[in-house]
Parts: C-alpha cells; sequence; structure tokens
C-alpha cells in the first residue's frame, strides 16, 4: 500500500515516525467476511447471502476501515425486486434488474437483495401484465386465413390507438417481442376484428342475402374506411362470419333508400323558417337551434354511414311537421314589432309590459336585460287568431247611436252598461276579460266573438237609445223593440201602463219580461204560456229583480188574464246595491283566504299572484280590510314596503317566512310613523290618526302578499299607486274562486260592507262579551300587545291577560319577564322593582349606554349618552317616590301595569300615574307622547326615532329632542337589548333603516333638516 498517499491528507503538523505508523496501522483495520456477515445479520434476519457478499467485496475495495455504510438496508418506500416479481430465481431477479436499468429506474442492492421503489414495483408488475400484441395478431390472422407478414403487422400497428399500446425495447421474460397491449382484452380483440375485416372486405359471400364491406360501400356511396369505422359503433347491423362483417341485403338496400328520400335538415329548417315569415336575420339562429335539438332528441335524424361520410344531417320528410312545432315555439318576433301593434291596436309599451305579466304566452326575456320580449311563431299566429275571433265592446258600443245622455268617455255611464249586461247576462253572449288577452279592450276592458257583434248590439241598442230618458221614453222605446216579436204581448203591456206615470219598476219588470220571454226555444207569447210556465217566470223575477219589479209582474199577469192566480213575494231581490255588512261567516272565509297557510296553499294563491300583477292586487287590497277599517282613496295612499331581496327573485322563488315578517314590519312601521289621517276629514281637527294592525301571528302570510305585491310595483310603473282598488267579481272568481265570490253575494268586493262586518264583530264582541269567534279573537290581538294567537284558537298570552297577575310571592326576574312579554320597557318598572325587591338591580349606566348602541341607534345632538340615561333614571326614580308610597302600592302598580288597567291615552301607552291609583295628571294634553308619566313599551321606539329624525333644528325642537324624545330612546332600548335574540336584533335593525329611510324622504318632501343616522 502507498503509505505515503494515505498521509498526504496529514499536512497540518509535522509527525514523528511512531505516529505515523499508528495512524496507518488504524487506516487498514478492516473486517473479515465473517464479521461482516454477522453485523449484516445482526440488522436483518433475512438476508440475502449473494448481496451480502457482493456488498462485502464494495467495502473491501474500497479506501474505508468501517463497514457501516455498506451494510445498506432497505427504505420504508422500497421493496425487493424478488417481491415485486413473485418469485426468488436469480435469473428472473437478473432480467428483472436489468428492465429497470433499460427504463432508467433506480436499482439498489442490500444486505435482503435488489431493492426498488414501490412506484417502480408498480409499473413492473403493470408491465409484466401487459399483453403481447404481436403473439395476439398472429393467432387472431391464423384463425381466419389471413396471411401475416412482417408488412401486414407493421401496418397493423401504425393504425393501433396510441394511448392503447407501448413498445419496449426489452421484456425480463418475453424478449422475442416489442409491443403490448396496454387495454383490456376485449378492446384488443375489437380492434382484431376490425383489421381482419378490413382485409377481408373484398371476400366472397356465403349467400346472396348478405353484402361484403366491399359491395356495401359501393352501394352505399361511402368508403370502405368510413363504414367500417361507422359499423364498428353499430354491432347490431352486421354479422362477423369467418372473420368478415356482411351485412343483410335488405338492410343495404333500406339505408340506401332513406338517404336518397330524405332532406337536408338545415334545409328544411330554412323552408319552414321562411314560411312563418321569421326575420331574416334570427333565420341562421333558428337553423342552428333545430339542428341541436334534433340531434340532442334523435328526432328523425339519419344515423347511418352516408351521414358519417358526408357530414350531412338528412331527416325524413315525415317528421317536417315536428320540426315546423318546434320551430313555431322559438321566440324570434320582437313584441313590440309594428305589426303585433297593428293587430292588437295596442302601444309597443303595453305589450311589453303584457309579455311581463305573462299575458303573452311564453315570451322569452331579453338575455342582455335591455331588449324588448320576444314572441314565438306559435304566438304571432295566436293572437292573429284572437284578433280575428274577438272584438271589444267599445268598437260596438262606439258605432252604435246613443241618447244624448250616454257619453263612453263617462265613467258612470259605462259602469251603468255593464250592469246592465251583468243583469242581463250578457244576453247569453260569451264575453271574456280583457286583461287576459293581448288586445284593445278598451276602457269597458270586454272582449266578444266578432260573429257575436250584430246579436250583441241588437239587445243593446234599445237601452243605450233609452239611458237617461225619462221613464215613459225609456218604456216606448223598449217596447218598439219587442213589437215585432211579440205583438199581443207589448200590445196588452200598453195597456197596462195607460196613462199612469211610468217608474223604473215597470221599465225593469218589461225589460226582464221581454228577456225571459225571447230566451225560451219557441219564443210564445205570454197568452199562450201555462200557469207552470208562468211560475217559472215569476220565480225568475223572484231571484233576479227587485221587489218592485216583481210586484209590477205580478200586476200586470192578472190584468192580461193570462193567470188568475195573485202571487207574491216576501225578499229582495240582489240586484240592488247591498251595504249591509257581510255576515259573519263569510267575513270569515275571506279572513281565512288570507292568513290561513292550508287555504292558500289549496287555492294556489300565491303562485297566481306571482304570475299576474293584477292577482297581487287583488289580494292586497282584500288583505288590507282584515287589518283595518280605512276608506278606499286611504289605501291608494299606501306606500310600498321596501323588500330584502331582489323583486324578480321573490316573483320567481318566493319569500322566506323570516323576511316575509320583516316586510310586514316594515310597512307597519313606515306607515305608523307618517300619522297618516282620513282623507275625507283632513281638513277637520280633533281626527285620530288611520288605526292599521297586523298581529304577530298573521305577520308572515300578509308580509307575503306585501312582497309580491311590492315586487310587482318595483317592476312595474313608477306612476302606479302601491295599492290598486281591485275588486270586481270576474278577477275575484279567477283569482279566489266562486266560494269567495258566493262569500261576496257573487257581486263586486266591497270596502263599505267589510268594514262595517268588522267593526260591527269588534261592537258586539265589546258590547256582549261572548264567546270569541276566530275574527273577534284576531281583532280584539291587534288592540292587546301583539300577542300571538292561531287562526280559530285562544291566545295563551291573552289568558294571562284575564287572569289576576299577582306577583306575591314571585321573583324580581319574574316580574322582568312578565312585563317584557307585556312590551314594557321603562325605568318606572324599574323603580317599582327597587321598592318592592330592595336587593333588585337593573343594568349598570354603562350596561344600559352599551344596550343602546347594540340595537344600532347613534343618538344625534346630545354629547353625552351616558348623562342621558343617568338622568331619565333619576327623573324615574323622582316620579315613582312621587306617586308610591310604600312597597305594597308598589306591588299594586306593577300588577296594574301587568293588568292593561294603567292605559293611557295612546294605543300604545300606559300611564304610571293610572297605575299607582292618583289618575291622569295632564288631562288636557290630546294624547301622551312625551309626557313625564308616560309608561314606554317597545311598540314606541320607532315613532320616537321617526321624531327624532325629523324635529327639526330650532331652539325650541332642540330642546324637545334633547330632553324628551332622546331619554326615551335610551330608556326604551336600554330595556330592550337585555331580552333581544340575533333574530330579532336584525328585524329591529331592518326596521330602524327603515323608519330612517321614510324620514329622509320626509325631509326631502317637507324641508327637515335633521339627518337621520342609523
Amino acid at each position: 500500500m502507498n503509505w505515503s498517499r494515505k498521509l498526504k491528507r496529514y499536512t497540518i503538523l509535522p509527525l514523528t515516525h511512531s505516529a505515523v505508523r499508528r495512524e496507518s496501522e488504524a487506516i487498514i483495520a478492516k473486517i473479515s467476511f465473517e464479521a461482516f456477515r454477522a453485523a449484516a445479520a445482526a440488522k436483518c434476519d433475512n438476508c440475502d447471502s449473494a448481496s451480502v457478499a457482493q456488498l462485502f467485496r464494495s467495502y473491501s475495495k474500497a479506501d474505508a476501515d468501517l463497514p457501516e455504510p455498506y451494510l445498506v438496508v432497505p427504505g420504508e418506500d422500497e421493496q425487493t425486486l424478488s417481491c415485486a416479481i413473485g418469485t426468488s430465481d436469480a435469473v428472473a431477479i437478473n432480467r428483472a434488474r436489468k428492465w429497470c436499468i433499460v427504463n432508467k429506474y433506480t436499482c439498489r442492492t442490500t444486505i435482503v437483495g435488489e431493492c426498488i421503489e414501490l412506484t417502480t414495483a408498480d409499473a413492473l408488475r403493470r408491465f409484466l401484465q401487459l399483453v403481447p400484441v404481436r403473439s395476439q395478431f398472429d393467432d387472431y390472422c391464423a384463425r381466419f386465413g389471413v396471411t401475416t407478414t412482417p408488412a401486414l403487422y407493421h401496418r397493423f400497428c401504425t393504425e393501433l390507438p396510441k394511448q392503447c399500446y407501448c413498445r419496449s425495447n426489452y421484456h425480463p421474460f418475453l424478449p422475442q417481442y416489442r409491443e403490448f397491449w396496454q387495454g383490456t382484452e376485449e378492446e384488443l380483440s375489437d380492434v382484431l376484428s376490425y383489421f381482419v375485416a378490413s382485409e377481408n372486405a373484398a371476400n366472397p359471400v356465403p349467400s346472396r342475402t348478405y353484402c361484403n364491406i366491399d359491395s356495401t360501400a359501393q352501394a352505399l356511396g361511402v368508403s370502405i374506411t368510413c363504414l367500417l369505422s361507422w359499423l364498428r359503433n353499430h354491432s347490431d347491423c352486421y354479422e362477423n362470419i369467418g372473420g368478415a362483417w356482411l351485412m343483410k341485403r335488405t338492410w343495404v338496400n333500406r339505408t340506401a333508400a332513406n338517404w336518397s328520400t330524405a332532406v337536408r335538415l338545415s334545409a328544411i329548417a330554412e323552408a319552414i323558417a321562411n314560411e312563418l315569415c321569421i326575420p331574416a336575420g334570427r333565420i341562421r339562429c333558428c337553423v342552428s337551434e333545430v339542428t341541436d335539438w334534433c340531434l340532442s332528441t334523435k328526432i328523425g335524424v339519419l344515423d347511418c354511414p352516408q351521414a358519417a361520410y358526408t357530414g350531412e344531417n338528412r331527416v325524413p320528410l315525415s317528421n317536417r311537421q315536428a320540426i315546423a312545432d318546434y320551430l313555431m315555439d322559438i321566440p324570434v318576433f320582437p313584441v313590440t314589432a309594428k305589426w303585433l301593434q297593428d293587430v292588437t291596436k295596442l302601444p309597443c309599451q303595453t305589450l311589453q309590459q303584457m309579455a311581463i305579466e305573462g299575458r303573452v304566452i311564453n315570451a322569452s326575456p331579453p338575455a342582455d336585460g335591455k331588449a324588448v320580449y320576444l314572441v314565438s311563431a306559435r304566438e304571432r299566429a295566436r293572437i292573429e287568431t284572437l284578433a280575428k275571433s274577438l272584438m271589444a265592446v267599445d268598437d260596438v258600443v262606439c258605432s252604435m247611436h246613443t241618447s244624448d245622455a250616454y257619453s263612453h268617455n263617462n265613467l258612470r255611464c259605462r259602469e251603468a252598461l255593464l250592469g246592465y249586461l251583468d243583469g242581463m247576462d250578457w244576453f247569453g253572449i260569451d264575453h271574456f276579460p280583457g286583461e287576459d288577452y293581448p288586445l284593445y279592450s278598451g276602457r269597458l276592458q270586454q272582449l266578444i266573438y266578432a260573429s257575436d257583434a250584430a246579436n250583441f248590439a241588437e239587445n243593446i241598442a234599445a237601452w243605450l237609445r233609452a239611458y237617461g230618458q225619462p221613464f215613459r221614453v225609456q218604456l216606448q222605446i223598449l217596447l218598439d223593440k219587442w213589437v215585432g216579436k211579440f205583438p199581443r204581448t207589448v200590445k196588452a203591456y200598453r195597456r197596462f201602463i195607460g196613462y199612469r206615470e211610468v217608474e223604473r219598476s215597470m221599465v225593469e219588470a218589461a225589460d226582464t219580461l221581454f228577456y225571459v220571454l225571447s230566451t225560451t226555444n219557441d219564443s210564445r207569447e205570454l197568452a199562450t204560456w201555462s200557469e207552470t210556465e208562468i211560475s217559472g217566470i215569476v220565480q225568475h223575477f223572484a231571484d233576479y229583480s227587485t221587489l218592485a219589479a216583481a210586484h209590477v209582474l205580478a200586476d200586470f199577469l192578472l190584468y192580461s188574464k193570462v193567470t188568475t192566480r195573485q202571487y207574491t213575494f216576501s225578499g229582495r231581490a240582489t240586484l240592488p246595491t247591498i251595504t249591509s255588512a257581510y255576515n259573519i261567516a263569510d267575513y270569515a272565509y275571506m279572513v281565512q283566504c288570507i292568513v290561513n297557510d292550508t287555504t292558500i296553499a289549496t287555492l294556489d294563491l300565491v303562485r297566481k299572484a306571482q304570475s299576474r300583477k293584477r292577482f297581487a292586487q287583488l289580494w292586497l287590497f282584500v288583505a288590507l280590510h282584515v287589518f283595518s277599517a280605512w276608506r278606499s282613496t286611504d289605501y291608494v295612499r299606501l306606500s310600498a314596503p321596501s323588500l330584502p331581496v331582489a323583486p324578480e327573485a321573490i316573483l320567481t322563488d318566493g319569500i322566506s317566512d323570516n323576511n316575509a315578517a320583516v316586510v310586514a314590519d316594515i310597512f307597519m312601521v313606515t306607515q305608523s310613523v307618517r300619522y297618516l289621517k282620513p282623507h275625507k276629514t283632513s281638513s277637520s281637527s280633533g281626527v285620530p290618526p288611520l288605526y292599521f294592525h297586523c298581529p304577530e301571528s298573521c305577520k308572515i302570510p300578509f308580509g307575503r302578499i306585501l312582497a309580491i305585491a311590492a315586487a310587482h310595483h318595483a317592476l312595474g310603473s313608477v306612476d302606479d299607486n302601491f295599492v290598486a282598488p281591485i275588486n270586481d267579481r270576474t278577477a275575484i272568481i279567477e283569482f279566489f274562486g266562486t266560494d269567495f265570490a258566493a262569500a261576496c253575494g257573487n257581486r263586486n268586493f266591497s270596502t263599505r260592507r267589510a268594514n262595517k262586518a268588522l267593526l260591527q264583530a269588534v261592537e258586539t264582541e265589546t258590547r256582549e262579551g261572548g264567546h270569541c269567534n276566530p275574527l273577534v279573537a284576531y281583532t280584539m290581538a291587534s288592540h292587546m300587545r301583539s300577542h300571538k294567537v292561531g287562526y280559530g284558537e285562544y291566545s295563551p298570552t291573552t289568558d294571562i291577560y284575564l287572569r289576576d297577575a299577582n306577583f306575591a310571592g314571585a321573583s324580581a326576574e319574574y316580574v322582568v319577564s312578565q312585563m317584557y312579554a307585556r312590551g314594557v320597557c321603562s325605568f318606572y318598572v324599574d323603580a317599582l322593582l327597587k321598592q318592592v325587591y330592595p336587593a333588585y338591580q337593573a343594568l349598570s349606566i354603562n350596561g344600559k349606554t352599551q344596550a343602546i348602541q347594540a340595537v344600532g341607534i347613534h343618538v344625534c345632538g346630545i354629547s353625552n349618552i351616558v348623562d342621558t340615561v343617568t338622568r331619565a333614571t333619576e327623573a324615574a326614580i323622582d316620579t315613582v317616590r312621587e306617586l308610591v308610597a310604600d312597597a305594597t302600592s308598589a306591588t299594586h302598580a306593577l300588577e296594574a301595569i301587568a293588568l292593561g288597567c294603567a292605559h293611557g291615552k295612546d294605543m300604545n301607552t300606559q300611564c304610571i300615574a293610572k297605575a299607582a291609583g292618583t289618575g291622569c295628571q295632564n288631562p288636557a294634553r290630546a294624547n301622551c307622547f312625551g309626557c313625564r308619566y308616560e309608561i314606554k313599551s317597545r311598540a314606541l321606539l320607532l315613532q320616537y326615532l321617526y321624531a327624532h329624525y325629523t324635529i327639526g333644528n330650532g331652539p325650541k325642537q332642540t330642546w324637545i329632542d334633547d330632553n324628551i324624545i332622546v331619554p326615551a330612546i335610551a330608556e326604551i332600548a336600554a330595556h330592550l337589548r337585555e331580552h333581544l335574540s340575533d333574530e330579532d336584533y336584525q328585524r329591529y335593525t331592518a326596521l330602524v333603516e327603515a323608519v330612517a329611510k321614510e324620514a329622509a324622504e320626509g325631509e326631502t318632501n317637507h324641508g327637515h333638516s335633521r339627518t337621520a343616522a342609523s
């Protein structure tokens, strides 16, 4: 060994000869093979002797003296080659090791054998499972008589899908093969079958019933490759006989004939589009849409080799109608097109609105939100058909001769005409509400068939000429109308009238009598009617005419001697205006259609209201009469509430219960803070504000009604009123159904009758104190504290009010919870509790301040909230000491507040002076708002907020705000936050924002200078 070379590294310090010798002896102190093998065995039990020997040889040739680096053990992410290939044969392991080297995988010698990474082991196992392509190719060709050559095999390999096979220069156990199949054996069989079939394409067929690939391709006019590719996906169209794909001759002939008689889909779609007069700019889009539809639904599109070869989509002529039907439903015509305006006689704005509301069927909304709606050819044809078959009643009336008193521009005249037509049941002529059809319907909003126009004009001609004339002239015109058809009866009626003064009942009796005579099958004279038939006329008068007209008929029947029987009538008919209240059963059903979820779902009212603005307005108009008793002129002054979600989403997806309750709260708050007074008596003094209140249990259904109506209002014209007095019988039947119409007496919904029903029920229940029916239960709840109550059941909270609220022996916490349940939020209660329970501790001043801020109310104009709360608390304590002497008196005062016996002059207030038994301290005041003895409730919070936002900035107004309004806000908010849940917090936040918005609008309209901050 060259010691000088070994010691070149020791050049730092000079060494003595003995030191060099000791160092060299340490370097060459290597262990023996037995020691090396023992060390390997100590590291692992299953050592491989060949691998250990190889490692020892490497160790002995190396310069290192320690064996540790050469005692290599496999890592956790490694596996031996013997495990990977499943055998411990040394030859196989060496071949596998060579495969790893060829494919540039890492192979490491360890004491247990040759090891590779786990990923390499998985790749090796997958490779060993691959099937050699050449062996399968040779077997398949030999089975079906195809001579194999290297060139043929090479061509087969070039046609193989690249992702299905791989090439390898070395296989551990099959070194003679280079190509290996990566797919399944079924896939390889399919590829081989396809290749062999192409090689046997020209082979003779065993029978004339079959055609080979070559002859079939010629018959169909396609290439062999295209035919084979198509047949590959249509295995039911051929048979594999001896490796050749053979087709039935009948199938070949039928496929060729179908292709020759079919037409291109684009050509037939374009032809139909031209026939439907689709605009030229939309034809290409329509053809593309029809093509996609046909391909996706396989409607008649030929699936054959010719289609694959030419790329054309052809359909049989028999499917032309199906394509035409689809094209007719594609929206292509602008709803504001000139031809549509000419046909419907409507302006483009009206047509666009009808498309939005759904009266133009299946109108497609614009994609950009700016363009007009589009309608289909089918809808165009429907509109054109309607325009030809229907006409407006206005067109008939305006073309006729009328009296000077009748003016079609006058609302009273039009209502009189409609009333006459309803009374005569439109003479049996079919009529349709104009709002349901995209046609001009005039001011009467009624349509009739054009074929009935002459008959209709004949029936109303006499009435139009007689309108506004003296009764004798009216009767003369009426009798002249019927003299040609019933001469004897007319002559008898003229003698019956004689020279008496003609009254309205005589004209009505004649009109009804001759109408009944004309509607019979044979139209006979009255003198020829039997007693039984005359009884039918009398019954008709009893059901549909007035009592006075019925008496005139009875007298005429005796005078003309057509009967000897004296007919009598015991009641009035239904034609005169009814102003009495709805009976309790009818009105209760109306309430049910507003608040009962089951009834609403059964009648499908939500969907109907979402689809039509008119239905939503009708539902809202009726609902308002359940919670108030106003005039129609006051309802139309109401403003729409703000919506927590987009209007479009409400009309499509509806609104959640929580959001519906929020909408109801916002609506009631914004109306209550405005202090609306009746429009009719707005100029009078001493008139209380309009009263409107929805009980807690009705907020969700009422809020849903409000939200739908507000969504329609937001998407409609800004000039329209939020509330519209929609109350006609036709709309009621279409929306609510016949039961609701029957509850209205088969007439229009009457505001006066509904208000009378509500007020009479309240008055009767209050006066008699009898059993509560469901309607009065809701009404009485609105006068209490918004206690929750279900439809047709008692309120459990109201039951507490009916019992003695004796707090003797109760804890302070219980009294606080009871007060909060009653909505009481006052420092007076804290002072009373302090007298009854000396240990009672209300919130600290800081706690009250944080509670005020947590509600979301930021006091403007007060520099120190703590100062305000302190002054309000001290003032409450002084007032209680002034009025209440001891703990017993304080207990009685608390009981009076709980029982509602301390009510003030306003709906939502109570009085500490009355609770203490001393009576009102300021009898001259018109209300309790701002009085020092007022017991605050949570219902007053938003009213004080509105006053704070709108009071103004003058010296007097600032003093009132600082010393009355802001302390009241602080007092209510401090108590409210103690019991406020997260859901209630969100609702109060929404309400505060609504009050701020309402105040801002009031500031804009009335010039207030204070800014609303919330």
